[in-house]
């Protein structure tokens, strides 16, 4: 693990972050894997272009084997910016998605990248606690119910949809066009809303 600060933002770097990335690269020929680490990265620039905007700098940047992860200051801050925050990732994917697909005259790589942006945008607004949909859902229900309440609420949405997008998985197996990407996200997924539960 490297650490080092800048602007006051501690960056750490870890090492099976970059062997992970470098290995699927390697055995991955299609491009494909580049394109999504490539929209991934725009969409954390999106929050962290949020976390500017809104003078809220995150204390630390952590790269992880798991994904990049921002860690925000303690101070309170309005809801509506959380919002923002929140929201920020998914919209720039967006942004690029429709700036992609309009300048597109057929179907090649770049419309494969637009749908990357696509996808992982709407991927991250699912109400599961691991993505910033999940997030979304807990800041809303903190404003409705008392804080133990908010978190069984959200903890029921984020399993339930956990547990239908996995027997859509487990349905697309059985018929002969299954996704192992999409199921091995799902069970990550599933593990990271474990150890939530767990703190």
């Amino acid at each position: 693990m490297i650490e080092f600060v800048v602007k006051g933002i501690r960056i750490k770097l870890s090492f099976l972050f970059f062997w992970f990335f470098a290995l699927l690269l390697f055995i991955d020929k299609s491009g494909f894997v580049l394109m999504g680490f490539i929209a991934a990265s725009i969409h954390e620039l999106g929050h962290l272009l949020a976390f500017v905007l809104l003078n809220d700098l995150p204390i630390e940047l952590s790269f992880e084997i798991s994904g990049i992860k921002m860690v925000r200051s303690q101070k309170i801050i309005p809801a509506w910016k959380s919002l923002v925050q929140l929201f920020a990732g998914s919209s720039l994917n967006f942004i690029f998605f429709f700036i992609l697909l309009f300048s597109l005259h057929s179907v090649n790589r770049i419309s494969v990248f637009a749908t990357c942006h696509f996808m992982l945008g709407t991927f991250n607004l699912l109400p599961i606690r691991a993505l910033d949909g999940g997030k979304i859902i807990q800041l809303l229900l903190d404003k409705i119910f008392s804080p133990r309440i908010s978190v069984l609420v959200c903890t029921m949405i984020s399993w339930g949809t956990l547990v239908l997008l996995i027997g859509i998985c487990l349905y697309f197996f059985s018929v002969g066009t299954g996704n192992l990407s999409l199921f091995s996200i799902c069970i990550w997924m599933g593990i990271v809303c474990c150890k939530k539960e767990s703190l």
